[in-house]
């Protein structure tokens, strides 16, 4: 079956707001923008040593945030 990067981030996306369901304060769960974290540049992520296939997938996720996390990725 084909890779695709829509179908795995919305499983994904899925899972977290199954945990948020459970047991995980919803402001803890930070959700990426349409085109994806911006600050997620190449030289960024260079150090990951990723292919761009990855790369790509990584600016697409959700993540959670650290309990006292006050910033904005």
């Amino acid at each position: 079956m084909p890779y695709s990067r829509d179908e795995l981030v919305s499983e994904l996306t899925s899972y977290y707001k199954l945990i948020v369901d459970l047991y995980l304060p919803a402001a803890r769960v930070k959700y990426p923008p349409a085109g994806g974290w911006p600050q997620l540049t190449n030289d960024f992520l260079a150090p990951l040593d990723k292919n761009d296939i990855v790369a790509d997938l990584i600016r697409h996720l959700p993540y959670v945030a650290r309990e006292k996390e006050d910033i904005e990725p």
